[in-house]
């Protein structure tokens, strides 16, 4: 076979021209053919010629073939052939594929397979093919009308490998025998046999068969069919699937697996075959573990239906891959140290049993909709549990280990170019309340119907959150695309206020309960909720829709009641704040400076009048009284502790016209432009004449700002992990956003600010212009203090950028662009260095911040710039600052967003900036850990680096107090190898080494291995990786 690379694909079919596409793709073509007399073997060097007289003679183009696109064709079978050649962590297959055409003259195939395998024949309905973009583009030798089948077979080989840091086929050699285990969750079969790798395309039935040394076993999905010994020390394990099957749900582990063998008999006496597939030293763990999987089978069917894939298995293997557990249609697979023989696991047994019906018999169309399988089930393990133990267990479930609080983000995943994208902590919690909160919703007996309605329409297919919230409408007949939209698609939870109080008047008594939305993350929720009251002879309870802000609800009991509460029972995910008494806070004020330049600010050298406005956040409230003090050295309050009183109303909940006189104050003419803070201490009666009191505080502006943040990020709503480090930090800024008001000029806007901190957050299109680079070049010139930060700003200058980017990002952010992406997601600060000194950030995107930290830049000082922060474990450059002592100009750069700052501690950013502004202004004096942040607030274990090592690698930990430590590396099996540390350790910053023994001091074999720190009643562990 010959072969040539050009700019344009042409497919041919019997000599002629049928299709072309551009793209620099790899040709591959018989010698003897011809292409209008021109003899294949010499195209390559008239390729162009060809081209230009193809593109004359019309009369070659065949104007009715149709190109093709994934959706032009649906696979209905794979045959998957492959042989495992641990010994070089290789494999070799041939899938066959059989597919249907969708629509008339069907002339192209398209499949996925990465192209770092080797595609080594395409035979069947093939004349020819192209390899490249991690795509097989096969010209088919004819064309093909709707309805038509198309058989085509592959012959393949290599090492698969994912593009980011994921192994699509794990070769572990922790223990004696290797354990060989593929991944494709969520899109990385392509990496190891070709396919339409998407989760909608589902082949009607499948055929795997496993060649592997004859001394492991190798599990797949579906029934064993048979086990062939090939007489050459190997065997093949054939597994037939027998249903539908989603790509990504497509496995194989082998291992020298001692294998349990059980059936399950159900209500009609049919029997599903249950299969295990242990490691020979976890067998007796196992089937303990595994003694109630016919329990669970049982209690699922009973309230899902038929157990989906009854006349294949169920099965359960150990494997060694990326996720801690996996639902492979059919073989549930788990990580070794899930198996301990104490049921200690049995939450994510019932999980990923759970998945056979949520996600692999009815799949998500896209990865968008991961919810839908992740939520239903975590649900399913609340409802497993409380069928067990019962009503109240379900509810202490959902709301302790299914506990959604903390992951309340937006169901449905935008971006899921990573894995841990599709499936972060949100789908799987949340995503199991809005499942528990639909069943409240709709009611129980529609909710149950619903699910067997959704299951029915979609089983052993596909189907989106539209899908699923249509199922339910047609049985519910009411529209519940509010409820979907709000919860789905929208981030947060609702956060309620409430209280009551009640008046006996005549004719009966009335109760007033006051319920707000406070919530300040996400919209306002439509919600009905139930409320609950009690008297002394009775508890009663009814429903109201709460939908806006506030709501005043009355209602009138048959007797005075004793308490009123909502949602008793956890139907909704919220918090709520009960309020009993009036609650007085800060609400606005104004400043009138008339007398002064009449700017409605509090200037250096003014008295103005301070006129406040407060609000009542609780019960009806009279005779109130504040009075108002200050601290600040630069204000005099003039008529001294200043106390106000507003007598003879009733102020009723959330009244926010209580307006004060004005209150005089003085601003000290040496005053420098700041955030004044000013205290408010309130006393009120409620309707009852309870006293109650409060405080509260506020900031007034002194001056004007000499600070302006400028929000260059394109649109994106990164601006707020900016305001409120900045505003707790009592920062007083100007705010700027260049895609509303334009570039700030240097002249007109820059140069009246003696800081500037500008963000590009993800742009790296635009992340700074020419435009914007010549006013930052002249802020900088003329002695300006300038912060900037953007994790692409290093690419889109440097790395894609001209020259004119090149120069800039050179002399003015005094940097070298090495690479566009780190890995590391921890930052520590340079020793001794004025801003950095016993610093440490965590800019992990599953851990806070704003999440976006994919991309942040690799980058050196050059022109005098200094490395104020390292990324760990690598310890590049993270943090670049400079000082011109030629006109006094300082600069502060972070190659990746401060908007991603996710800890360790709430108050990291803060600090941070804080130190920034700090050397900016000129304060050089060099923090010490032990002044200003003390002991360590918290305990916290750091990612090991470097990671992976070797020889030797650290492991820094922080510890609140003096502790019992104990700080042990196991293997993937829960063997303790070695302890590297079991003693007293003071509070404060530690760091211990590990060099790859064991406790016997032997060399431990390359792998994954944990490690685990224990102090007192806290304990955390995390993953290295050891490379010989």
């Amino acid at each position: 076979m010959g072969q040539f690379k050009t700019g344009a694909l042409l497919l041919f079919r019997e000599n002629h021209l049928i299709g072309y596409t551009f793209s620099p793709l790899l040709i591959k073509f018989d010698p003897q053919s011809n292409l209008g007399g021109v003899p294949m073997n010499k195209l390559a060097c008239t390729v162009k010629i060809s081209l230009i007289i193809l593109g004359m003679g019309l009369i070659l183009f065949n104007t009715k073939a149709s190109f093709s696109s994934p959706d032009s064709f649906d696979v209905i079978y794979y045959d998957l052939n492959i042989t495992v050649d641990p010994s070089i962590e290789q494999i070799s297959g041939v899938v066959t594929i059989q597919a249907i055409s969708l629509i008339d003259a069907l002339s192209q195939l398209i499949l996925d397979f990465y192209d770092n395998m080797t595609v080594d024949e395409i035979s069947g309905n093939s004349s020819g093919y192209a390899h490249n973009n991690n795509q097989i583009l096969i010209a088919l030798d004819r064309q093909y009308n709707r309805g038509d089948t198309i058989t085509v077979n592959i012959s393949y080989h290599g090492r698969p490998a994912a593009e980011i840091n994921f192994d699509p086929l794990t070769f572990d050699r922790s223990r004696s025998a290797v354990t060989i285990s593929s991944e494709s969750c969520p899109y990385f079969a392509r990496c190891w046999w070709p396919c339409k790798d998407r989760p909608d395309d589902k082949p009607e039935k499948m055929d795997i068969r496993i060649t592997v040394p004859d001394n492991l076993v190798a599990a797949s999905n579906g029934a064993l069919a048979e086990i062939i010994d090939n007489g050459d020390n190997t065997r093949t394990y054939h597994w037939r699937v027998k249903n539908p099957i989603a790509t990504y749900l497509v496995s194989f582990t082998a291992s020298d697996y001692q294998i349990f063998e059980d059936y399950f008999i159900d209500e009609f006496e049919d029997s599903l075959h249950i299969m295990g597939f242990f490691y020979p030293e976890h067998y007796a763990a196992a089937m303990i573990d595994f003694d109630n999987v016919n329990d669970m089978i049982a209690i699922l069917s009973a309230y899902y239906g038929k157990y989906p894939f009854f006349y294949e298995k169920y099965g359960v293997a150990e494997y060694v891959g990326y996720w801690g557990g996996m639902e492979y249609q059919t073989l549930s697979s788990l990580q070794p140290y899930l198996i301990r023989g104490d049921h200690s696991y049995d939450d994510v047994f019932l999980h990923e049993l759970a998945h056979q019906w949520w996600g692999d018999c009815v799949t998500p169309k896209t990865f968008h909709h991961s919810w839908l399988s992740e939520g239903l089930a975590t649900f399913s393990e609340a409802l497993y549990y409380g069928h067990l133990e019962g009503e109240q267990k379900y509810h202490d479930y959902m709301n302790i280990q299914n506990n959604a609080l903390q992951h309340s983000g937006i169901l449905y995943r935008e971006d899921i170019s990573h894995p841990d994208k599709v499936y972060p902590s949100v789908v799987y919690y949340k995503g199991a309340w809005v499942i528990h909160m639909l069943r409240r919703v709709v009611g129980e007996d529609n909710f149950w119907v619903g699910l067997a309605e959704y299951r029915n329409r979609y089983q052993y297919g596909s189907a989106t959150t539209e899908d699923f919230q249509h199922a339910f409408e047609d049985v519910t007949g009411d529209s519940l695309g509010w409820f979907f939209q709000q919860w789905v698609y929208q981030p947060g939870y609702p956060h309620y206020a409430y209280g009551w109080c009640q008046a006996l008047i005549a004719g009966g008594n009335v109760i007033n309960l006051y319920i707000d939305q406070i919530q300040t993350n996400g919209p306002l929720f439509k919600k009905p909720v139930e409320v609950s009251w009690s008297s002394v002879s009775k508890d009663s309870s009814f429903v109201v829709m709460v939908e806006d802000s506030s709501h005043v609800f009355q209602f009138s009991p048959s007797e005075p009641i004793i308490d009123v509460s909502i949602d008793r029972q956890d139907w909704i995910l919220k918090k709520t704040s009960k309020f009993t008494t009036p609650l007085l806070e800060y609400y606005s004020h104004r400043i009138v400076d008339s007398t002064g330049n009449n700017n409605g600010l509090a200037d250096p050298g003014e008295t103005v009048d301070l006129i406040l406005t407060i609000i009542n956040k609780g019960l009806p409230a009279t005779s109130i009284r504040a009075r108002l003090f200050s601290k600040d050295p630069d204000i005099t309050i003039l008529a001294g502790n200043v106390e106000a009183i507003l007598l003879g109303m009733v102020y009723e909940h959330l009244a926010k016209d209580l307006e004060f006189v004005p209150i005089s104050i003085s601003v000290s003419p040496s005053a420098s432009s700041h955030l004044s803070t000013f205290i408010l201490e309130f006393e009120a009666d409620d309707t009852e004449y309870n006293t109650w009191s409060g405080v509260d505080s506020f900031t007034v502006k002194i001056g004007t700002p000499t600070i302006l943040l400028v929000d260059d990020d394109n649109g994106a709503d990164y601006e707020k992990f900016f305001h409120q480090p900045l505003s707790l930090a009592k920062v007083y800024i100007d705010s700027w956003e260049v895609k509303s008001a334009g570039v700030p000029n240097y002249e007109d806007v820059l140069s009246s600010y003696q800081i500037v901190l500008w963000f590009t957050g993800d742009d790296r299109e635009t992340s700074l212009t020419t435009e914007e680079q010549q006013q930052l070049a002249a802020f900088l010139d003329n002695g300006g203090k300038l912060m900037i930060t953007g994790q692409n700003i290093g690419v889109n200058l440097a790395g894609q950028g001209g020259e004119q980017d090149s120069l800039f990002y050179a002399n003015y952010l005094r940097a070298h662009f090495l690479a566009d992406t780190v890995l590391p997601t921890m930052i520590m600060g340079v020793a001794s260095d004025p801003i950095g000194n016993g610093l440490f950030l965590n800019i992990d995107p599953k851990a806070g911040g704003a999440g976006n930290q994919t991309s942040p830049d690799v980058v050196q000082p050059i022109n005098g710039g200094a490395t104020f922060l390292k990324y760990i474990p690598g310890m590049s450059t993270a943090g670049i600052r400079y000082f011109d002592e030629s006109n006094g100009s300082r600069m502060v750069y972070l190659p990746f967003g401060y908007e991603g700052i996710a800890g360790p501690y709430s108050d990291s950013a803060q600090r941070f900036v804080t130190r920034i502004i700090s050397w900016l202004q000129g304060e050089s004096r060099i923090p010490s850990p032990k002044q200003s942040d003390g002991l360590p607030r918290q305990f916290i274990l750091e990612q090991n680096y470097p990671n992976p090592f070797n020889p030797t690698t650290k492991i820094r930990f922080a510890l609140p107090k003096t502790s019992q430590v104990e700080i042990c590396i196991f293997n993937l099996n829960g063997q303790k190898i070695k302890t590297l540390a079991n003693e007293t350790i003071t509070a404060g910053v530690h760091e211990i080494s590990w060099n790859g023994v064991d406790d016997q001091n032997q060399p431990v074999a390359s792998g994954v291995y944990i490690y685990r720190l224990k102090a007192g009643d806290n304990k955390n562990s995390k993953k290295l990786l050891l490379i010989r």
